[in-house]
């Protein structure tokens, strides 16, 4: 089964972005999303999607930059390889909330209950960007201070195809060439599986 969708954007002003999600014969799911760009000279915070996703699936491990949090303007302190972590460890207590918790370079990325059983995105072609948080952008952004960051009980996970910089983060545009221009075309395409429990750790590979 084929769905094929047309997003109209604000940035855009036209339907800008397309999403085909294919639902394949041995229950995988397969996602291709493509961002057409904007005559409107901007920067924004990401083209992705974004899940919401049970909170019991609070595990995370990944193959790609690690073991903290990266962007395009902070990898320095990365190298790539087989990682994991927490939903609740992927939001740093900064002094003033903000968005936190991205992986660069992403071929895969498992986000699991206790018992190894939850969700398996591997990208295809091309790596992604990816994170899982225990709230909202929106709940996050709204807060002043940690204790007021509003976690909903589920688990959030984006999936880009580009995140800009912590610049923007921060309130300060990134160096150029570390933003996301809405002129720039953007696509990612990855596919969904099912983990059963126990295929996180020996099922996945570079």
């Amino acid at each position: 089964m084929v769905i094929d969708t047309a997003y109209t954007l604000s940035v855009a002003g036209k339907p800008g972005a397309r999403m085909t999600t294919t639902v394949r014969a041995d229950g995988t799911i397969e996602v291709a999303m493509a961002y057409a760009g904007s005559e409107q000279t901007r920067e924004i915070p990401a083209v992705g999607t974004a899940l919401t996703l049970p909170g019991d699936l609070a595990t995370l491990t990944w193959f790609g930059d690690g073991p903290g949090a990266s962007y395009r303007d902070r990898t320095e302190g990365t190298a790539l390889g087989r990682w994991s972590s927490t939903v609740d460890d992927s939001l740093f207590a900064h002094v003033v909330p903000q968005a936190d918790g991205n992986h660069t370079d992403v071929r895969w990325f498992a986000v699991t209950d206790a018992d190894g059983a939850g969700l398996l995105v591997t990208a295809l072609g091309q790596s992604v960007e990816a994170a899982a948080l225990p709230a909202t952008d929106d709940a996050i952004s709204a807060a002043r201070h940690q204790h007021e960051v509003e976690r909903d009980g589920a688990t959030h996970l984006a999936i880009d195809a580009a995140q800009a910089g912590v610049g923007f983060t921060w309130g300060e545009n990134p160096v150029p060439g570390y933003s996301v221009n809405a002129t720039e075309p953007r696509e990612a395409h990855y596919v969904l599986s099912a983990l059963q429990a126990g295929d996180a750790s020996s099922n996945t590979s570079e």
